[in-house]
């Protein structure tokens, strides 16, 4: 499958496609990070298609995140959701612990301030065995870092003090960690349950990263992060009206709470500079566009009998590849279809291979029928 997608997609810089189906975008834009080796950046104008996009890349692959932002002033400058910001915090994480990575953000993510890149690992707590630690100074920085004080951990984020015992549910970690002082010394450091406070086991060192996106001189944006990413700009006129929106919203912000008119919250659009992009329209024939001709299957919905008429029409004219990912489901359809080819894909033949797609398509002379087509 990746052959024949590699045979009929082009990446030009700075060009704008047009003409694929949903299922064929979420593959345009996997495919250029297959062969690829910079980041990738996909930008949509809001959340919901910005979750849309993600979820349906995780069929192809474990290395997307999600780097979310709620689509109003609000989120911004009065409250942050939460969920999000440790959603955003996981991503930023990622991005530095992965060679590259695929990251879907919305329009208010993009435009985010983000903690300046130089600086960012330095607000990082570091503690090791053995080590002699400032336990005033350590519980300051938790708060400063945006960590909640308790009287007992049980969800990230959270930190909880005991005489010479302290508890902290890093962000990044899926247990708390407990750290058992002697004086102002490091005695041990070991995970515990959150749920029956027991321990699980002993380590060495940990490193406690910011519970909050931490406010620092300088700012970075989402792409200093990706150090330069390949971009595609998910309809951009409908990005730039809604960036348009933002700006209103921004002015009658700051008018009605009597604020300087220099007052920022986030980029402007034009500052974040962006040197290679590809601009993805989900709308068909549009003038000066790389356009393919490509068209959603219509589903089966459990009748296998239309499906083996589909197929036996149209094998010969067109390349039919069947994708399904059970075994059982396999052996159904080679028994409907004794003569088709498993696993090697024949040009111009009836073929079924063990793999996961979305939903499928028509592409040129090749169809792609997925096993939520079928039923």
């Amino acid at each position: 499958m990746n052959d024949i997608l590699d045979s009929i997609f082009t990446y030009k810089n700075h060009a704008t496609v047009c003409g694929l189906t949903n299922e064929l975008n979420i593959l345009y834009y996997y495919q250029y990070y297959l062969n690829h080796d910079d980041n990738v950046l996909i930008l949509t104008h809001t959340l919901y298609d910005a979750n849309k996009i993600f979820q349906k890349l995780k069929t192809y692959t474990d290395d997307v995140c999600l780097f979310p932002m709620d689509d109003f002033l609000a989120s911004v400058a009065l409250a942050i959701s939460p969920d999000l910001k440790v959603r955003r915090l996981e991503t930023l994480e990622q991005i530095k612990s992965r060679k590259k990575n695929i990251i879907v953000t919305n329009l208010m993510g993009y435009l985010r301030f983000l903690p300046s890149l130089a600086k960012v690992d330095k607000f990082n707590i570091k503690i090791s065995k053995n080590e002699t630690i400032n336990r005033i100074e350590l519980l300051e920085k938790l708060d400063f870092l945006g960590y909640h004080r308790d009287s007992l951990v049980s969800m990230t984020g959270e930190y909880a003090v005991r005489g010479f015992i302290i508890d902290i549910f890093p962000i990044e970690a899926e247990h708390p960690v407990r750290i058992e002082f002697f004086g102002d010394d490091v005695e041990s450091i070991r995970y515990f349950s959150e749920d029956t406070q027991l321990s699980i086991n002993k380590i060495d060192s940990i490193t406690i990263l910011p519970f909050e996106e931490v406010d620092t001189e300088g700012k970075s944006s989402l792409v200093d992060y990706l150090n330069n990413p390949f971009v595609f700009f998910v309809d951009e006129q409908q990005i730039l009206n809604t960036y348009k929106k933002i700006q209103e919203d921004i002015r009658e912000y700051i008018y009605s709470k009597d604020l300087p008119d220099s007052t920022k919250y986030m980029f402007n659009y034009n500052e974040i500079v962006v040197d290679n992009y590809i601009k993805v329209e989900t709308i068909n024939n549009l003038p000066d566009a790389d356009s393919y001709n490509s068209r959603d299957l219509l589903k089966f919905r459990g009748d296998y009998d239309k499906l083996k008429t589909f197929c036996l029409d149209n094998v010969g004219k067109n390349t039919v590849v069947i994708c399904l990912s059970k075994d059982k489901q396999i052996e159904r359809i080679k028994e409907l279809l004794p003569d088709i080819q498993e696993c090697k894909i024949e040009e111009k033949g009836l073929n079924v291979i063990k793999k996961k797609i979305n939903e499928g398509f028509i592409i040129g002379k090749y169809i792609f029928i997925s096993e939520y087509d079928i039923e």
